[in-house]
């Protein structure tokens, strides 16, 4: 058991999980609880989702006056929620177009190489889900005051942002890497240097504060507030991370355990009942077309 585990270890801090490839790009467009290649419900998730976001934007954009709206973009929520929305509808651009055309499934299924639209779709994804939780975590423990109004945009932008996004990676079949841990602290880094040009460039906040939030005030004679909230954020993100690892770990460990299938599950294969000269499409009727995502002869990838 032990040796079983430290395999796993070093395959997964093998050098090769730091970059944004995979052997198995279909993954990324399918839930890991579908058992055939293509499943409806997985594709309303991701439609339903990237309408969410949608309105989650337009709701937090529709809410302000005029004079508020200046300073929407240099609040790190609105980009996170922002972000969402990218993410989501990006997501179901992917999933709706491999749904619907056979013939790119069909090369998504055969290739080796990630297309760099997986690529970053995974990364953004990466980066979204880990900072809706920061955003989540630091602005209900730190930032909410009881003067302020818990309303449904409130809501949306600093609670719903990461309960779904936790929902969806339970939900998706692609794997959470250690080494992509990174990511979202490259995203807190940017959001630290914007801060810092914000500031010496003369900008304040919507209450005319020389500074986006009290917590990242560059005014200060007294830098040390600054550095526990930058490393105290690092920190946050990081051990963030390391819990959604293991969640992802753990729904792996219980798909092998409740989903029967064995190791070529993830492999389209065609249906046993299907004539030995049939194609199957991916979409909904039998063609001519020789679909190879649903034919027995379907190499490994």
């Amino acid at each position: 058991m032990t040796g079983t585990f430290l395999d796993q270890v070093r395959k997964e801090l093998h050098i090769r999980n730091f970059c944004c490839n995979y052997r198995k790009p279909d993954r990324f467009v399918r839930s890991q609880w579908q058992l055939q290649p293509k499943n409806v419900f997985y594709l309303l998730w991701r439609i339903v989702l990237a309408a969410f976001f949608i309105s989650a934007v337009i709701t937090s954009m529709a809410s302000l006056t005029p004079e508020d709206f200046r300073f929407y973009f240099i609040y790190l929520t609105n980009w996170g929620i922002i972000l969402c929305m990218i993410t989501s509808v990006y997501g179901a651009i992917l999933v709706t177009y491999w749904h619907f055309n056979s013939r790119y499934a069909d090369r998504i299924s055969e290739c080796n190489d990630m297309p760099f639209a997986f690529k970053f779709y995974w990364s953004i994804h990466n980066i979204i889900l880990n900072v809706s939780i920061v955003i989540t975590v630091i602005y209900w423990s730190i930032l909410h005051t009881d003067s302020m109004p818990i309303s449904a945009t409130n809501v949306m932008t600093h609670a719903f942002n990461s309960v779904l996004m936790f929902v969806d990676m339970l939900i998706m079949a692609y794997p959470l890497r250690l080494y992509h841990g990174i990511q979202p602290i490259l995203l807190g880094v940017v959001y630290v240097i914007f801060s810092i040009i914000y500031y010496y460039a003369g900008g304040k906040n919507k209450f005319d504060q020389p500074y986006i939030y009290n917590v990242l005030d560059w005014s200060s004679s007294d830098p040390k507030k600054n550095v526990v909230t930058v490393v105290g954020t690092l920190v946050l993100s990081m051990a963030i991370h390391l819990v959604l690892f293991g969640v992802y770990r753990l729904k792996v460990f219980l798909h092998r355990k409740c989903v029967h299938t064995d190791k070529s599950a993830d492999l389209p294969t065609a249906p046993s009942s299907a004539a030995p000269n049939s194609r199957i499409s991916m979409v909904l009727g039998s063609y001519e077309y020789d679909n190879t995502a649903f034919s027995g002869s379907t190499e490994k990838i």
